[in-house]
């Protein structure tokens, strides 16, 4: 889990990417890699539930039982820069009133909440900027749809997120329920070398979502712990079943959690393999001796690790420089001191230097012309070398 306690306007992906991002608690909504907004500077950082989680759409929710009972009319409006069919737009809100109920039913049972079903219905027009911002007393839930885009982001503040034409045509329910999550309150939880890198977050739709076909256990922890806060208004960042986890990284002033003892709800693995796609990185700086959730959940790389115990990465940045040549360049021999595993012996090796890069690999980026060059120079591992 994420928990944010400084406010950005909004969080863009980076270009090519649908969405991706982590799972987690956060004070104030995450998205993804790229642009930051203005962030809060000056007194206390953490700032109270209403504040920072005002535009929750959980206290919407909340409010229409009031006056329609358990079974909730929610308005949604959906616009386009190009032209679509009424078929095409049917099929979104379909999809979007599958997202918002699943996100629902992992809050059946939570003390306080009262939402059994969400029924979606048209409000505004199709064009860009023709959407209300209420109607029957409740914010709208906006996408816009552009369709030169290939990015995605929660712009949480107007109840709006931003996507492109292929995940809308392609109906992409995981960028879907990743970027719904933004507007529940949750923040990311992925690595991004410059912002943050978290040490032993569990898998989620809000880690790197396309690693998970669904919600996992932690993304169903942090959007109940987000209702405890808003029901409740306590400012702890942490639920019962989680602990303060560690960060390598933290740019954005985010609180992390981590599970008490380990992944909820997963398994022992029954052999010895990583079942995090960070342990690589994590075993190469030392966390195989001194943080459990590595050592129990990252057996490959830490016995790996063991094998090469001086043979290691001193910078989270060596992948990344490895990658554009620094290590047969004038930077070698720091390289060779400070570089070790990410120059393997002192050619670089194939490795990925962005954390979407397993994802766009999977939407065939790695063989577009528009972006083969890019992922060749970026995203090597993801692309088979």
């Amino acid at each position: 889990m994420n928990v944010k306690n400084r406010s950005g306007e909004f969080v863009n992906c980076r270009a090519m990417a649908s969405v991706v991002a982590g799972a987690a608690l956060s004070l104030l909504v995450g998205a993804c890699g790229g642009e930051r907004g203005a962030r809060k500077s000056g007194g206390d950082e953490r700032y109270s539930v209403l504040a920072t989680l005002q535009h929750s759409i959980l206290w919407e929710l909340d409010r229409a039982v009031d006056t329609q009972g358990s079974q909730v009319a929610y308005p949604v409006c959906v616009t386009t820069d190009f032209p679509t069919s009424q078929s095409a737009r049917n099929n979104y809100l379909q999809l979007e009133q599958a997202t918002m109920n699943r996100w629902n039913d992992a809050l059946a049972g939570a003390p306080g909440w009262r939402v059994s079903g969400i029924q979606l219905y048209w409000v505004g027009g199709q064009n860009p900027g023709s959407c209300p911002n209420q109607h029957n007393g409740l914010r709208v839930y906006k996408t816009d749809v552009q369709g030169g885009n290939s990015r995605a982001y929660a712009a949480y503040h107007s109840f709006t997120k931003v996507i492109g034409r292929t995940a809308f045509e392609g109906l992409d329910q995981i960028l879907d329920l990743h970027e719904y999550g933004h507007q529940l309150g949750l923040g990311d939880t992925y690595t991004e070398a410059g912002y943050q890198v978290p040490i032993g977050q569990p898998q989620g739709i809000m880690n790197i979502a396309w690693e998970v076909s669904d919600l996992t256990a932690d993304d169903v922890a942090a959007v109940r712990h987000v209702w405890s806060m808003i029901r409740t208004g306590s400012d702890d960042p942490c639920s019962d079943d989680y602990q303060p986890g560690q960060v390598q990284e933290n740019n954005l002033g985010s609180r992390f959690c981590v599970p008490l003892n380990g992944d909820p709800g997963g398994d022992d693995p029954a052999e010895c393999a990583d079942t995090h796609p960070h342990c690589g990185y994590w075993a190469s700086v030392g966390y195989c001796s001194n943080d459990p959730f590595v050592i129990s959940e990252c057996c490959a790389s830490c016995e790996d690790a063991q094998d090469q115990s001086q043979c290691v990465d001193e910078n989270p940045n060596c992948g990344y420089w490895a990658s554009v040549g620094n290590c047969n360049n004038q930077y070698a021999q720091y390289m060779s001191n400070n570089c070790c595993a990410s120059c393997d012996g002192g050619s670089p090796s194939c490795v990925d230097t962005m954390g979407e890069c397993g994802y766009w690999a999977s939407w065939g980026y790695c063989a577009d012309p528009t972006y083969a060059q890019y992922m060749a120079d970026n995203c090597c591992a993801s692309c088979g070398g």
